[in-house]
């Protein structure tokens, strides 16, 4: 089974959106920093940038963050998952996402070619 690293830019701000592949379909992710939970939220955009899901927690451990909400055609029937690279499950920090912790992409060719 193979995770593809979702790549977030590792810098001071508190807000990011970046375009990726999922299972060769194109989308918007949007990642902002959440003052007030202190954690990091993302939300999934089309390629227009018509909202799909807001304010998914990305959180180690929270697992389901689209898979469950999978349309054909709409989302991928793959899972977004934030993972702790160093495997301590520590939750990303506002200083660590996109470096030691961040979000990850299983495909659902990848979990079931085994």
């Amino acid at each position: 089974m193979e995770l593809t690293s979702i790549d977030v830019p590792v810098n001071e701000e508190t807000f990011y959106q970046v375009q990726v592949f999922l299972d060769d379909e194109k989308y918007n992710l949007r990642f902002h920093w959440n003052m007030r939970n202190l954690m990091w939220k993302m939300d999934v955009f089309d390629t227009e940038n018509n909202p799909i899901l807001y304010g998914l927690a990305c959180l180690v451990g929270n697992t389901g963050m689209v898979r469950r909400f999978a349309i054909p055609g709409l989302l991928p029937y793959g899972e977004i998952m934030t993972l702790d690279v160093n495997g301590l499950g520590h939750d990303p920090t506002f200083d660590n996402f996109g470096d030691r912790t961040g979000p990850f992409y299983l495909s659902v060719f990848d979990e079931f070619s085994e």
